[in-house]
């Protein structure tokens, strides 16, 4: 699925996007996360690191979401 893990940062990372979007990928993460038996939530200690903010709301928005279900 192209997600990766840092082990020294613990956090997934995505490849820079090519044909999908930043968005796309962060789908992606929350998908690959899942299949693995893992539910990723975002939460006020979700730390952001050089994501545009509204970007952030997309997909807090998107998160958010996703747990209504």
């Amino acid at each position: 699925m192209e997600v990766g893990w840092d082990a020294d940062g613990k956090f997934l990372f995505s490849p820079r996007p090519r044909q999908w979007s930043y968005f796309d990928w962060f789908r992606q993460i929350l998908e690959a996360a899942r299949t693995q038996g893992c539910t990723l939530r975002v939460s006020d200690a979700t730390q952001w690191t050089n994501v545009p903010a509204d970007l952030v709301a997309q997909m807090v928005a998107h998160a958010g979401e996703m747990w209504k279900a």
